[in-house]
């Protein structure tokens, strides 16, 4: 029995000094500058406590806090940087502040510039005036220069739109006893299009419906930012109707609802679409138009081998190259039709499977059998006591949105 205890014994020590190890290794490394999420565990007259998940209690200024409109309580998270570990306590700040007020002087304020440079910590600063290739910065008492080129993500023709404005900075350069400080916010603004992104590539799916703001528009279609990602909307994506110019029906800084289509984090692409967000016309039109049936389309486009025409908003079917020119033989529709003309078609086939609309040019007489039939609905609506019913396009169209309320 005393070698099974002995045995026993052993193990439990073994598997102790494991569970020890391990939790050593889960404790992260804190050092200067690192950003860090805590748990609020106590708030005091002058100090915010939290729990950063280690051994060490990190410790924020309640003031900092309340200045930056932030008020917290047990067990809220707050996001911040770790300017020094010092006799066994985390000393955190969400940003060094604007002024040097309370700090000794000059000097002080140079090294807490130091300090940020060499921790990542971000500044706060006020925009105080446009200069030749960027903007004079005052940064905790003392100027600095930003580039233009650093002032922002994305490229900044008028730097002016920024004075007055205050800003978190990254502290490049300190030189000169502070008397050249170089800084950025590009860079901060990059970390956080990144964070955003990562968190995007993890929660959003193919198939998802996002909100998101069109940055930039092209003939081919437009950038369109989800998130801290840029998806691409093509032209064929934007509508059932042909969009011919993206500008046409979008603009820079609008806000718009998208479908997810396809992503490929590899690559970093993410394709988007509106059209699938909208109700197919397809099935509407196809309810209402039928084989035989006569109607006024509009000219979309010319290929060699036919022309396609609108005979439903979204909705095109095609006019076989043969059954254009009449009994004289044409080599392209463009001899005989023209983009945007209007004209009477006859629906020759609908295949559904397929989403296909065979047209042929209607003949007078199957226009003049058209228009009686639409008399004689004319007259017995009349009859009914009901309005107008207007052309056969109207009546198409009352139908489609009659069908899409069924």
């Amino acid at each position: 029995m005393r070698d099974e205890d002995s045995f026993n014994q052993n193990n439990t020590e073994d598997d102790f000094e494991k569970m020890l190890e391990a939790s050593f290794t889960k404790i992260p490394k804190l050092e200067p500058g690192m950003k860090v999420t805590g748990r609020v565990t106590s708030v005091g007259e002058e100090n915010v406590f939290l729990d950063l998940g280690t051994n060490l209690d990190g410790v924020i200024g309640k003031a900092e806090l309340m200045e930056a409109g932030v008020e917290v309580q047990v067990d809220d998270e707050v996001e911040c940087f770790i300017v020094a570990v010092r006799e066994g306590v985390v000393q955190c700040t969400t940003r060094l502040g604007a002024s040097s007020e309370g700090r000794a002087g000059r000097e002080a304020a140079v090294s807490s510039l130091m300090d940020a440079e060499g921790s990542g910590i971000p500044v706060e600063g006020k925009v105080k005036e446009v200069v030749k290739g960027g903007v004079k910065v005052s940064l905790l008492g003392l100027e600095a220069f930003c580039p233009i080129s650093q002032i922002d993500n994305s490229y900044v023709e008028d730097a002016s739109v920024f004075l007055g404005g205050s800003y978190l900075f990254r502290v490049m350069r300190v030189e000169e006893d502070g008397r050249n400080i170089v800084i950025s916010r590009k860079s901060l603004l990059q970390e956080e299009a990144e964070a955003k992104a990562k968190e995007l590539w993890s929660t959003v799916n193919v198939g998802d419906t996002v909100k998101g703001v069109v940055t930039n528009i092209r003939k081919y279609g437009a950038f369109v930012d989800i998130g801290g990602v840029e998806g691409l909307l093509h032209v064929s994506e934007m509508s059932h109707e042909r969009v011919e110019d993206p500008a046409d029906v979008l603009q820079v800084g609008q806000s718009i609802d998208v479908a997810v289509k396809s992503m490929d984090q590899a690559g970093g692409k993410i394709s988007l679409s509106i059209k699938s967000l909208q109700a197919d016309p397809w099935e509407s039109a196809t309810k209402v138009l039928g084989e035989g049936r006569v109607v006024v389309g509009r000219v979309t486009r010319l290929q060699p081998f036919g022309a396609f025409v609108e005979v439903a908003p979204g909705v095109d079917g095609l006019i076989h190259i043969s059954e254009l020119g009449g009994e004289k033989r044409i080599a392209h529709p463009r001899e005989v039709l023209s983009e945007g003309q209007e004209m009477d078609v006859k629906i020759l086939s609908i295949d559904h499977e397929r989403k296909r609309i065979a047209l042929t040019v209607a003949a007078d007489k199957e226009k003049e059998e058209e228009e009686r039939a639409l008399d004689d609905l004319r007259a017995k609506q009349k009859q009914q006591g009901q309005g107008s019913m207007g052309s056969l396009g109207d009546l198409l169209s009352r139908a489609m949105k009659d069908s899409d309320k069924g």
